[in-house]
C-alpha cells in the first residue's frame, strides 16, 4: 500500500490528468479532509487555480434525513466554471444524496469539458488500498470483461450465500476504469463496468455491504444477511432476519419514489489489487465480483429511459458469473483469459 502522497498524485496526474492554467474546484467534508489536503497540494504543483471547498462550511449536516445539506450556490458557481473537480466526502448523511449530490450531478453531467471524480464515502484506508493500484492493467482487465459482457444477453450470478438471479440486458455498459476523460465522471478508487439490467429475476442474498447510509450505519454484513426476492425488475419481497432495523430502513428506502425498488444497476468489480471487504461501498463494490443497485440508472450514461431520486448498491461475496452460459468468474476469481 502506497502512501497517501503517492495516491493523491495518482489521482491528479495519472487519473484526471490535471494540466497547467486549469481550474480545480475540490469539494469536501471534515472527515475526508486530510485526502482533500493531499488532492490540493498536489493539483497546486501543477495549477495555480485549485479552489477547496468545505461542506460544513455551509451548514448543518444532520444524521437522520431532516433538513440535508442544500448545495450551495457558490459552490455550484465554481463547478460551472471548473475544467476539474473532485467530491472527496467521508460521511454519508440520509437526504443529501437528494438535496446535495444530485444538484451537484446534475452540474457535472451538463458539462461538455468537466473531468469529475467521485468519492463518496471514502476513508483513508479506502483511498490509499484503491489508489495504490497499477491503474493501466486495471484498464486492460476491465478493458477484457467489459467487450466480454457488452455482447451478452443475459447474465446469471450465484454465491456460496444463495444468491441465484438472471438479468437481461440490452443497456450500454460503462466502463469505469480510473481514467476520467472531458465530459465524463466516475469513481475514484476504481474500477469497475456497470450497466442497467433490462430485467432482473431470482434470489439475491446481499452478504457484503449495502450503499448510500446503509454502509455507514450498518457496516459488513457478516451475520445479517439481507435478502430479497426480485421479480420482473423489482424488488417484490426483502427480509433480513437477524437485523430488523436494517430491514424496516431498507422497506421504508425503496418506497421513496415508484422507481426507488426497481434495479437500475448490475456491475462487476474489477480491481484485483484489493484483497479483502472493508465494509466501504465506494471500495468494495469495486472489489472483484457483482454488484446490483435499486434506484438512479445513471440514464444519461447507460440509455435507461427511466429514472429515481435514490440510488443504493449492494455487494454480494464470492461470486460465480455466467454470461450466456460462459463461466467468466468462479468463487469471486475471473477467468484467465481477464487477468494473463
Amino acid at each position: 500500500m502506497q502512501s497517501l502522497e503517492y495516491c493523491a498524485r495518482q489521482a491528479v496526474e495519472n487519473c484526471l490528468s490535471v494540466k497547467p492554467g486549469e481550474r480545480v474546484v475540490i469539494i469536501y467534508d471534515r472527515a475526508a479532509q486530510k485526502i482533500a489536503v493531499g488532492i490540493d497540494v498536489q493539483a497546486s504543483l501543477i495549477t495555480q487555480f485549485v479552489d477547496a471547498y468545505c461542506m460544513e462550511s455551509y451548514g448543518d449536516r444532520p444524521d437522520n434525513g431532516k433538513h440535508p445539506l442544500k448545495f450551495p450556490s457558490k459552490i455550484r458557481n465554481a463547478l460551472e466554471n471548473a475544467d476539474v473537480s473532485f467530491l472527496v466526502r467521508g460521511d454519508t448523511k440520509e437526504g443529501e444524496r437528494d438535496s446535495f449530490t444530485f444538484p451537484m450531478m446534475d452540474v457535472v453531467e451538463s458539462s461538455q469539458n468537466l473531468r469529475h471524480a467521485h468519492m463518496p464515502g471514502v476513508s483513508e484506508e479506502v483511498f490509499l488500498r484503491g489508489m495504490s493500484a497499477d491503474y493501466n492493467k486495471l484498464r486492460s482487465i476491465t478493458e477484457r470483461v467489459e467487450k466480454k459482457v457488452e455482447r451478452a444477453r443475459q447474465i446469471r450470478v450465484m454465491t456460496p450465500a444463495g444468491t441465484d438471479f438472471t438479468a437481461e440486458l440490452g443497456y450500454k455498459w460503462v466502463s469505469s476504469d480510473g481514467f476520467i476523460e472531458p465530459g465524463k465522471w466516475h469513481n475514484l478508487p476504481g474500477s469497475e463496468t456497470f450497466t442497467c439490467p433490462v430485467n432482473l429475476e431470482g434470489r439475491i442474498v446481499v452478504d457484503g455491504v449495502l450503499g448510500d447510509y446503509f454502509g455507514q450505519r450498518y457496516g459488513l454484513l457478516d451475520e445479517s444477511h439481507l435478502i430479497i426476492k426480485a421479480q420482473h425488475g423489482r424488488i417484490v419481497n426483502l427480509s433480513c432476519p437477524r437485523n430488523k432495523a436494517l430491514e424496516k430502513d431498507f422497506l421504508k428506502y425503496i418506497k421513496a419514489d415508484e422507481n426507488a425498488n426497481r434495479f437500475g444497476e448490475l456491475g462487476i468489480g474489477t480491481n484485483v489489487y484489493l484483497e479483502r471487504l472493508l465494509g466501504n461501498l465506494l471500495h468494495d463494490e469495486k472489489f472483484p465480483g457483482v454488484h446490483v443497485a435499486v434506484g438512479h440508472p445513471y440514464p444519461k450514461e447507460t440509455g435507461a429511459d427511466w429514472d429515481s431520486k435514490v440510488h443504493c448498491d449492494m455487494v454480494m461475496r464470492e461470486c460465480d458469473i455466467y454470461a450466456d452460459g460462459e463461466q467468466i468468474m468462479s468463487k469471486g476469481k475471473f477467468a484467465s483469459q481477464f487477468i494473463d
